[in-house]
């Protein structure tokens, strides 16, 4: 029996490297990029239009940001598309200033920035004048039949206080077409300002309401400490989360079981259901002992702290991770588990005895 053809390897080589290139932008091992990166090279695609803001999306990703920046450099007429890849690069590595930058840089060369562009640069913005810089852009070009630049414009704003939810509204108010994240970042913005009867009048005009939605009026009754309407919504409520229940229980805590009827039945049933959705962490049975303790079942509390322990003690520890020379170093509390670890806690000994000799001056403020 004759033995099967193979393919030739060239082949197999090349769609291996087409099918990597195609998921490049995803590509989160550092060492598997560098070598992409070097056969990109090598074939000459770096300054491909379709292979370059992949490669600049990749490296963002291993923070690699002075090589991405060499990318983009080498391209003789960047277009809106590959300019956008960089701003969110910046972006995502927590360099907002640095996106501005490539924003103005953009406009000054004549390169007509899209809607992307904005939807990016209001994940930027750090304030309420950023917010009205992008704003002023989206008027003037007449961005708002993309929604999601005017709801990405609500949900910035909200974020800057009360003068920025008045502006959310402003924009709330000229769009023509709204959906369900529409007036869920306008009642959420409400909310956070105290606005309850604002956010409860919209809520009660929409035409589609969604989890969000009902999790967002039920947080606002709860904050404000009108537990009777909270549990009101809570049980017209078609369908109810981790946050549903979170909420409610926590406004049982806030107010004090004293001041609520059956407030402890209710919160053992909220618990209930958390421990069903496997959600019930030290958080929620602290919030269910403030609630024992306000009504003076000591036993209860001491039951609940000790649930808190139990779930707690389960907890993996939190983890921190130091890159050094393409190397990823993972230390958790008390870790000895590090090859060098002997070392680490001498460092960190000597550290602290060169502390104890410098004079501490305590700062005044007058």
């Amino acid at each position: 029996m004759p033995a099967p053809i193979r393919a030739p390897t060239f082949l197999s080589r090349r769609r291996l490297f087409e099918q990597k290139l195609a998921d490049l932008h995803k590509c989160t091992d550092l060492n598997q990029l560098k070598q992409l990166h070097a056969l990109i090279y090598k074939s000459n695609l770096h300054k491909d239009p379709f292979v370059a803001p992949k490669l600049i999306s990749a490296l963002s990703l291993c923070q690699q940001m002075a090589l991405a920046i060499n990318v983009f450099d080498q391209i003789q007429n960047p277009n809106a598309y590959l300019c956008n890849t960089l701003i969110k690069a910046y972006i995502r590595n927590s360099e907002p200033d640095k996106a501005f930058e490539v924003f103005r840089e953009m406009r000054w060369s004549g390169i007509f920035p899209d809607n992307y562009t904005y939807l990016f640069l209001i994940k930027a913005c750090s304030g309420l004048n950023s917010v009205k810089m992008i704003h002023a852009h989206v008027e003037k070009y007449n961005l708002y039949s993309d929604l999601f630049v005017p709801n990405s414009l609500i949900d910035a704003y909200s974020k800057c206080g009360l003068m920025g939810v008045k502006a959310a509204k402003t924009v709330f108010d000229v769009m023509e077409e709204r959906d369900v994240v529409t007036y869920n970042s306008m009642i959420s913005g409400l909310v956070k300002a105290g606005e309850l009867k604002e956010a409860k009048k919209l809520f009660d005009e929409m035409p589609h309401r969604d989890r969000v939605s009902w999790n967002a009026i039920l947080d606002g009754y709860v904050k404000a400490e009108e537990m009777s309407a909270a549990f009101e919504i809570f049980e017209r409520m078609p369908s109810r989360d981790v946050v549903s229940w979170s909420t409610v229980i926590s406004g049982y805590a806030k107010m004090g079981a004293c001041r609520m009827h059956n407030a402890v039945q209710l919160a053992e049933e909220v618990l209930d259901h958390l421990v069903k959705l496997e959600s019930a962490g030290p958080g929620n049975f602290s919030m269910l002992s403030n609630v024992y303790a306000a009504a003076g079942d000591w036993g209860s509390v001491s039951n609940a702290r000790l649930q808190i322990r139990k779930v707690a003690s389960k907890r993996p520890s939190g983890v921190s991770l130091i890159e050094l020379n393409d190397e990823f170093h993972e230390f958790t509390v008390m870790d000895t588990t590090h090859p060098r670890s002997d070392g680490i806690y001498q460092t960190i000994k000597g550290l602290n005895h060169h502390l104890t000799k410098i004079p501490y001056a305590p700062s005044i403020v007058i």
